[in-house]
Parts: C-alpha cells; structure tokens; sequence
C-alpha cells in the first residue's frame, strides 16, 4: 500500500468501519447516543492507529523471516507485589 502509494484499500476499510459505526447509532440504542456520538471519532483514530501499528510489525516479522533472521518479540517479567514494596 505505502509502496504503490494506491491507498484506495486503507479507504475503503475506513469507510466500511465509519459506515458500520453510523448505522449502529442510527439504529442502536438511544440510551447513551449522545456520548457515543462525541466518543466515535476517538474511537475510528484510536482503532485505525492500532490496527496499522499491527500490520506494520506483522509486515516486519515476515520481512525477518524471510531474510532467515530471528524475530525477537517484547517480554516483561512480572515482578508483583511482593517485590514491589522495600521491607
């Protein structure tokens, strides 16, 4: 998509998604329309960002993969409570 610069793919999702959003308002639940209404831009931002972060480091796993190297993920060892608090 980046390299072809065609980003009629990335368009379409987000309109689907927008599309999607709208009719759930419209036909939904009147009970909390009026939040949900100020809260869905930040809600279509907040996805279409996750999402592309999730594409990009899928693309870049096979990327490495396909260069015969080793894809590393984050880990975090979790400590607790116990060994939080100093006694």
């Amino acid at each position: 998509m980046w390299l072809t610069h065609n980003y009629a793919a990335l368009l379409s999702w987000v309109l689907f998604t927008t599309s999607v959003l709208f009719i759930t308002f419209l036909f939904g639940s009147k009970k909390n329309n009026r939040l949900a209404i100020i809260t869905a831009p930040a809600y279509v931002f907040l996805y279409t960002a996750i999402t592309l972060a999730e594409i990009y480091a899928m693309f870049a796993s096979i990327k490495l993969l396909l260069q015969n190297r080793e894809v590393k993920w984050q880990t975090w060892s979790r400590k607790g409570i116990e060994n939080a608090v100093p006694e």
